[in-house]
């Protein structure tokens, strides 16, 4: 029966890998910004979401006062924390005499501006329920299991070199799925993942870092518009 299971679970890491994970990291055309009602951000979401109740970390909290405030704090922290990279990316840029990181395209009317942000939470939930849950805590539980069955049966941690390769590894897919902002954009993206899976490892609750990622995108749109 755990076989069985590992093997599920395997094949369900194996579709969103390659469904999901890996087309972003080949596409090479310019990123759609007509702003039109974002279908598709909300099938991602739901499919994200779907996933997660899936692994049973989709749950409700209820929280006392004072874990809503620690939580609180490490969403602002994280969202400061995106907001002084992407500035001190864009002052690298700026004086290296480059471009600057290609900029958001400001939504021409009120409902644009609304499918706008309809379209920003739902992909900010999708990346953050994939690229800081998902992927990193799915593959060290199947390097996990793997080495149970190897060992018979006895449950091992994960060794800490392979879970620092694993977290090097999404990240740097994160970034590369970002490579239509440019080489800036695509290290920002980078930095931007490491500030917000340690949000998530901090709290376990995906609110805290899908509020930042949120937030920090309206910012960027209304800061370069």
């Amino acid at each position: 029966m755990k076989l069985h299971s590992f093997f599920i679970e395997t094949a369900i890491f194996s579709v969103v890998l390659i469904f999901f994970v890996l087309p972003p990291l080949f596409f090479t055309g310019a990123h759609d910004f007509s702003w039109r009602f974002p279908y598709t951000q909300m099938l991602y979401a739901f499919f994200a979401a779907g996933l997660l109740h899936h692994k049973g970390k989709l749950l409700v909290r209820f929280y006392t006062k004072m874990q809503f405030v620690r939580d609180s704090a490490a969403m602002w922290t994280a969202f400061g924390a995106l907001c002084v990279t992407s500035a001190l990316m864009q002052l690298i840029v700026f004086f290296a005499g480059d471009r600057p990181v290609r900029p958001q395209i400001f939504p021409e009317t009120p409902t644009a501006f609304v499918f706008c942000l309809i379209g920003f939470a739902c992909s900010a939930f999708f990346e953050e329920a994939i690229f800081r849950v998902f992927l990193p805590d799915g593959a060290k539980n199947i390097a996990a299991r793997a080495r149970s069955f190897t060992k018979g049966g006895t449950a091992l941690p994960v060794p800490a070199p392979l879970s620092a390769a694993i977290e090097i590894v999404v990240a740097l897919c994160f970034a590369l799925s970002h490579r239509y902002l440019g080489i800036p954009g695509a290290l920002n993206a980078l930095a931007a993942h490491f500030f917000l899976r340690r949000c998530y490892v901090k709290t376990s609750a995906l609110w805290t870092n899908t509020t930042a990622h949120f937030l920090y995108n309206v910012l960027q749109l209304v800061l370069l518009r």
